[in-house]
């Protein structure tokens, strides 16, 4: 009823692991309010987060985050498409297909330096195809302008053969490098810039595996601020893209703590774990798969 009241309608699928992810996430702009006057406590870091793309469904080239209700754009054969693991993800396997998640001029997601909690947190699910990845190229994962020295931001790619994750801010460069990741199955990563600490940390399924410190370094522009999936922010050559997959794109405008991200990808491994038994336990029985039906709570 309290839902009903507030009048959001809420689109769910009996097939969906993650209900209760999406629930809390759709209804974050208001609930953060709601919360702190009430005094109500949250464990879930999932709530505070500032952007939530889940990649679940999509309007003819339109996907939008769950937070802000703003519209993404899906380019050139990008689509969302059904999963073994995740129901559906972000897929930019077919050739030159990409997505434009937004615009984000004048945000901490393009100037790392507007950020007014001092940090920031990316989080992603991340499946790269053996065959898809050349050791030769730069092929970009997701960039909101981190690579150019005309811009700032961050910037995750595949840099021939190994893989670099760079943010910028006007003065400043924090890079990390990763030699190796495992490829043809999901993984979740996670990177959390801490200016208060002058660090940047990786995570992968929730562990850490290396940090940083930031460098002196020259942006004096900022001319590239969209923030796109496939391929850099300030170019479209097809030699640069990445065919991959990707689920679940949150980004928070604050460095979560280690136990907050090993809690982010618990909670999503545990609804995965759980979809996986509950389809082991239909094929045994025989059981038909359910239809999607739509619901408004």
């Amino acid at each position: 009823m309290f839902i009903r009241a507030l009048g959001l309608l809420i689109q769910v699928s009996l097939t969906v692991f993650c209900d209760d992810v999406l629930e809390k996430t759709k209804q974050v702009a208001g609930t953060r309010r709601d919360e702190a006057d009430n005094g109500i406590l949250t464990t879930d870091p999932f709530i505070e987060a500032a952007h939530f793309w889940p990649f679940d469904k999509s309007t003819s080239v339109l996907t939008n985050d769950l937070v802000t209700g703003a519209n993404s754009i899906l380019m050139d054969g990008a689509a969302i498409k059904p999963d073994d693991v995740f129901t559906t993800c972000l897929d930019t396997t077919s050739k030159k297909s990409y997505a434009i998640v937004g615009d984000f001029n004048g945000t901490c997601f393009s100037d790392p330096s507007d950020c007014k909690l001092g940090g920031m947190t990316i989080y992603l699910w991340l499946k790269i195809k053996k065959s898809d990845l050349d050791p030769k190229k730069d092929q970009y994962i997701i960039s909101s302008g981190g690579q150019s020295k005309k811009s700032r931001g961050f910037a995750f790619l595949n840099f021939h053969g190994s893989y670099v994750m760079v943010l910028s801010t006007k003065e400043r460069q924090w890079k990390i490098t990763i030699p190796k990741l495992k490829l043809d199955e999901w993984m979740q990563l996670a990177f959390v810039w801490n200016n208060k600490n002058n660090r940047l940390t990786f995570y992968l399924n929730g562990e850490l595996k290396d940090k940083t410190e930031g460098t002196t370094a020259s942006r004096p522009e900022n001319k590239f601020t969209i923030l796109t999936i496939g391929r850099p922010n300030n170019a479209v050559n097809q030699e640069f893209m990445m065919p991959l997959k990707m689920a679940y794109l949150t980004l928070w405008d604050k460095a979560l703590s280690s136990k907050e991200v090993g809690n982010t990808f618990k909670n999503i491994k545990a609804k995965i774990d759980d979809s996986r038994r509950r389809r082991s336990y239909a094929r045994k029985q025989n059981i038909p798969k359910q239809p999607k039906v739509d619901l408004v709570l």
